[in-house]
């Protein structure tokens, strides 16, 4: 499928009476319901219609590129943002894209009085990833960039800037945007007429002057269930709304909800979703994980803790929405069918933890808040400890920025100072990263206060890629198969031994006689000479046919269930005499 991306639709200028003739539109369940209604309305009056199935669309409208649905588009359909535009039918559609590796999706560049070798690199950095590139200042120019405050085309875009919204910012945001790998990188200490970065280098200061921000209530909204405590109350003071539209969820037994299920399944009834019913039984797990498998036929939205699991792994073939509690709890809150693909909490996590985390200490300084307990929910959730306090034992602070007794202390003790685009991406890839691997982990003098990028970031779709589920099952099965395996070994010697004890008790010996391996009789015995068999004589073979010798002179008559226990033990292919 072709990916598309930012144009502001209002700012379309029509080129007949109907400009979107022909579009067949399928707008996502991601976007919210104030954008679905104007996007309807815009596209309806331009001559549009509202596709029939995702199959017929020409054109799907999203702010995810893993929206519900999104394995299903043809390469023929055409992805694009909220904000479409005036393209909608140019081939150069196909050079936007919702993915939010394309950093510059829906940025339309022009330089002026740059270098020939810096303006070629960064028109070509910013076609490659998503944008536009024009040598002329054209009307729909986002971004001019500018060393300084003088030349026709900086003032001709100073002029119009209020009518056209254009950016005017030093190159050092194209810079930065693919250093950090930021698709939303503020433009604001990098725009003229006094841009803050330029004063800072100026004064070789650790950056951009540090501001407190208020969060956004969308934001506020993502960390506080991003945060829940499974052992606390369920949240439940959701409004009655249908968010998901009849939708059948499935909580999965990972959740482990015990008495809360109730008022989990309470909450997605009224919001609109269907509860799939899956009874749990008390000892047999077994019969629950394939009851729980499937059920996933019966369900549009499985919900689980683990990245795990037959259930799991038949929901991503199946192209199920699978998310965690998190994102239910989350979409609850904002009334919003997100997708959990899109942030690191939202969607189930590996059963085990990455390696290099399990024995590490980790800090941190200037997050606050409710961006800290974010910080510290994903620190422990891959194993690691979090500290509130520093020490020598620290591997790892991460820190917003490098001012504070913390930072200046942490590089006195060898410690790394990292941004927290390092434990994101030690997340994603679920293992350990050296925090020197990468500049962008231990450069904190870009940015002002990296907690405003806090909480952007997923684990993307390519968690969801086919070939690694097939993998990724196949070593799950392997790793199961040798687990039972050794148990069944377990148990076979344990009853062996015991139905072996249980015989030698029955005719006429005792642990003791058979500890002890003598010819003699024993005071008040009726059988004298008898040396009694060892119950040390059998260990694991893979040899079924010696089973018959193991059965020793003594025990050949044998009462029914005692020969029968003990052939049915015998049996076993891991049976033989050491």
């Amino acid at each position: 499928m072709s990916r598309a991306g930012p144009l502001d639709l209002n700012d379309l200028i029509p080129t007949s009476m109907f400009p979107f003739r022909g579009v067949k539109y399928h707008l996502a369940e991601c976007l919210p319901p104030e954008s679905t209604s104007s996007l309807t309305h815009i596209l309806n009056t331009n001559g549009a219609t509202c596709a029939e199935s995702l199959q017929d669309a020409t054109h799907v409208i999203t702010n995810s590129n893993c929206f519900e649905g999104y394995k299903e588009v043809s390469d023929s359909t055409a992805v694009v943002t909220e904000k479409m535009g005036g393209t909608i039918h140019s081939p150069l559609t196909s050079t936007y894209s919702p993915d939010p590796s394309m950093l510059f999706s829906g940025v339309v560049g022009c330089a002026t009085e740059l270098r020939d070798a810096d303006m070629q690199i960064i028109s070509a950095g910013i076609t490659a990833l998503g944008g536009q590139w024009r040598s002329a200042l054209s009307k729909d120019v986002t971004h001019l960039f500018a060393i300084s405050s003088s030349g026709d085309k900086y003032r001709n875009a100073t002029t119009a800037q209020e009518q056209t919204k254009i950016k005017i910012v030093l190159p050092h945001w194209f810079d930065d945007s693919v250093r950090l790998g930021l698709n939303n990188l503020e433009t604001e200490p990098y725009e003229w007429p006094d841009p803050p970065m330029l004063e800072a280098m100026s004064k070789a200061s650790s950056g951009p002057a540090k501001k407190s921000r208020k969060l956004s209530p969308e934001r506020q909204a993502l960390l506080k269930t991003a945060l829940w405590d499974p052992e606390k109350e369920i949240p439940t003071r959701f409004d009655d709304r249908d968010i998901f539209g009849g939708r059948r969820v499935l909580l999965g037994l990972s959740l482990e909800l015990g008495h809360r299920r109730g008022a989990v399944e309470a909450g997605i009834e009224r919001t609109g979703g269907i509860v799939v019913d899956l009874e749990e039984s008390d000892t047999v797990q077994e019969i629950d994980k394939i009851n729980e498998c499937d059920k996933i036929d019966e369900c549009d939205i499985f919900v689980t803790r683990y990245r795990s699991g037959k259930a799991y792994y038949k929901a991503v073939r199946a192209g199920k929405t699978i998310g965690s509690l998190a994102w239910l709890f989350h979409v609850q809150s904002v009334g919003v069918l997100k997708r959990p693909l899109d942030q690191l909490l939202h969607y189930p996590i590996p059963r085990h933890p990455p390696d290099g985390f399990s024995d590490i200490e980790i800090t941190v300084s200037n997050y606050t808040g409710e961006n800290r307990e974010y910080l510290k929910k994903i620190i422990e959730t891959m194993g690691a400890k979090f500290t509130p306090s520093m020490s020598k034992r620290n591997k790892a602070l991460i820190a917003a920025h490098n001012d504070g007794q913390k930072a200046q202390q942490a590089v006195a003790w060898y410690i790394p100072v990292v941004n927290h685009l390092w434990l994101e991406d030690c997340f994603i890839k679920w293992h350990f990263i050296e925090p020197s691997s990468q500049a962008k982990y231990t450069d904190l003098n870009v940015v002002s206060d990296f907690s405003v990028y806090l909480g952007n970031r997923g684990v993307g779709s390519q968690i969801e890629d086919l070939e690694e589920i097939i993998r990724q099952e196949a070593e799950e099965e392997e790793s199961e198969r040798q687990a039972k395996a050794l148990s069944a070994t377990q148990h076979s010697v344990r009853d062996v031994t015991e139905v072996a004890r249980e015989l030698v008790e029955a005719d006429g010996w005792d642990e003791d006689d058979a500890a002890m391996d003598v010819d003699e009789r024993r005071p008040g015995s009726s059988s004298a000479n008898r040396k009694a068999p060892s119950l040390t004589s059998l260990h694991l073979t893979s040899q079924p046919e010696i089973s018959e010798i193991l059965v020793p002179k003594p025990f050949r008559v044998l009462p029914d269930e005692a020969a029968g226990r003990l052939k049915q033990a015998l049996a076993s292919p891991w049976l033989r005499r050491r």
